[in-house]
């Protein structure tokens, strides 16, 4: 079921107030290329993507929670799945956070919801991850100098577990877990300052390897990319698109997955 082309790039979403979303593929070179994508389907009604695995990109109708939609940018094929969603009674919902992922055990794509809820209780600083075959969840220790920082983004980058996040206001520090569920493991990979390497920085959302592993691309406040040489420690700015709408990035591999 799985035949994957090898290929990783950045699927990226681009969205302005009261229009639909357009998307394209931003090629993982030295320098990035760009390729507009063409949607089979309307995304006006589907504009929200949850997630991506294997090539599939799944976007849904939210508010409505009425369908999915499941999408191979490769094959350009599509298919659309009723989802009706229930949730708990005699409670407000506060978050919900969705993800697709691949089930190897019945050869199977889920979609996992998670709920936060008015009744419910937070879990302090642990990771949660879900074994989509026993549909049961594990924790994983975060690095240690998140204790007093604030994470904002979790990811896979090089096959690792990675970790965004602020520990003091003036840098962003990424992280990576070289063996999976091993908290001595955490490693830092890069320190970047605010305000010199990347200017202004409210938000870091995704960040990735160019081929050359060399550098880093790292999604900005929704608006642009920084392009982050892990050597020479510089960094150069890329646009997508109008600077006035609102972007957001999902790494995926190209493949050949039907439908």
């Amino acid at each position: 079921m799985k035949q994957s082309l090898k290929t990783d790039k950045l699927l990226v979403s681009s969205r302005g107030t009261h229009s639909s979303t357009s998307f394209s593929s931003l090629n993982l070179d030295s320098p990035p290329t760009v390729v507009e994508l063409e949607t089979p389907f309307d995304t006006t009604c589907f504009p929200d993507v949850l997630g991506t695995c294997h090539g599939l990109v799944c976007l849904s109708d939210k508010p409505f929670d009425r369908f999915i939609v499941l999408w191979n940018p490769a094959t350009r094929k599509y298919k659309v799945i009723p989802t009706p969603m229930v949730y708990p009674s005699g409670s407000s919902v506060l978050i919900v956070v969705d993800q697709v992922g691949y089930d190897h055990v019945n050869d199977d794509y889920k979609v996992v919801r998670l709920i936060q809820t008015g009744t419910g209780v937070w879990l302090n600083r642990k990771f949660l991850f879900t074994d989509l075959a026993s549909q049961s969840f594990q924790s994983v220790p975060h690095p240690k100098c998140f204790n007093t920082g604030v994470i904002t983004s979790l990811g896979v980058l090089g096959g690792c577990l990675r970790v965004v996040g602020y520990r003091e206001l003036r840098s962003l520090n990424v992280w990576v877990m070289g063996e999976y569920g091993v908290k001595e493991s955490w490693s830092k990979l890069v320190t970047l300052i605010l305000g010199n390497v990347l200017r202004c920085v409210f938000r870091v959302r995704q960040i990735t390897y160019l081929k050359n592993r060399k550098e880093v691309v790292v999604e900005v406040n929704q608006q642009w990319f920084e392009i982050y040489d892990l050597e020479k420690k510089t960094s150069r700015q890329i646009m997508i698109g109008d600077a006035s709408r609102r972007i957001s990035t999902y790494v995926y591999q190209e493949s050949l997955v039907r439908l």
